[in-house]
């Protein structure tokens, strides 16, 4: 595994996800806006990455699922190491 960087704004990520290949994206729900929304959608489709969101909402409240449908898996924060390492390796 090899971790390309950690951001602390937006569009820093993006411009990283945009020049690069990324296999899987891990990002705080807090970051995205409805027009960063769009962006992540247009990056990862682009490069076919898999997106893990970071929530504090459960599944079932708070999350608006048509603004997050390019999500592959929602995250709640306080997630065990080893339930994180399992969602960015991914299904087998």
């Amino acid at each position: 595994m090899q971790v390309h960087g950690q951001f602390a704004e937006f569009d820093e990520a993006l411009a990283r996800l945009t020049a690069d290949s990324i296999d899987v994206v891990l990002i705080d729900e807090v970051l995205l806006t409805p027009k960063h929304c769009e962006a992540l959608r247009s990056a990862v489709m682009r490069h076919k990455s898999r997106v893990l969101l970071v929530t504090k909402h459960p599944l079932d409240e708070g999350l608006e699922r048509t603004r997050y449908s390019f999500v592959s898996d929602f995250l709640l924060k306080g997630i065990s190491a080893a339930d994180l390492l399992a969602a960015i390796r991914g299904p087998r």
